[in-house]
């Protein structure tokens, strides 16, 4: 028997807004500078350059995937100019099950009334026992 977390992930799948890893080949643009020979990931990485923009606020170590190769190979060619060095694309293949990515081009509109209703009930669910299981002090739901 499917958990109730595990019955709302499948609604969010079936209806386009979670995609499984596992479905995705992912790219991850780099540029080392002249002269580099290992790489890491930097958990102080600010994607936009400032403060505000797509900062990793857990300081989680990180890599920015994409699912467009094109994008990776953009963003490895700037940073290569910017450092004098060389630029790399890698592939990456998720292999585990049970993580999902967003889908951004998910269209809230294109559902019909009672996939709507399916779909707020599952995530409403999930940030429920989210907000429940992570919350700093215990409550009720």
């Amino acid at each position: 028997m499917k958990t109730k977390k595990q019955q709302a992930i499948e609604v969010l799948v079936k209806y386009g807004l979670l995609i499984p890893m596992e479905n995705q080949t992912l790219y991850h643009g780099r540029a080392s500078a002249a002269g580099e020979k290992d790489w890491d990931v930097d958990p102080d990485f600010n994607n936009a350059g400032n403060a505000t923009g797509n900062n990793n606020v857990g300081k989680i170590p990180a890599l920015y995937t994409t699912v467009n190769p094109d994008y990776a190979q953009e963003y490895a060619l700037r940073e290569a100019k910017n450092k004098n060095g060389t630029s790399e694309v890698h592939v990456i293949l998720p292999k585990r099950k049970g993580y999902y990515i967003l889908n951004y081009t998910f269209k809230w509109s294109a559902l019909s009334p009672q996939e709507r209703k399916e779909c707020s009930e599952a995530l409403g669910y999930l940030t429920r026992e989210n907000a429940t299981k992570y919350a700093p002090v215990p409550f009720e739901a």
